[in-house]
């Protein structure tokens, strides 16, 4: 299953969602995928690693 942020339309994954209920940091996802939409026009499709 995924999940979407709305404002920039991110999908995610239930791990990813896990992670953010239990160590309460969602914030994490929005600034990874803020990071990776300035990055949208060097590539077409883009990773966060960690």
């Amino acid at each position: 299953m995924f999940y979407q942020i709305p404002l920039t339309r991110t999908r995610f994954t239930e791990g990813l969602k896990y992670l953010s209920n239990v160590a309460e940091c969602f914030w994490l996802i929005t600034d990874a995928s803020i990071i990776a939409k300035s990055l949208k026009d060097k590539s077409y499709f883009i990773t966060i690693d960690s």
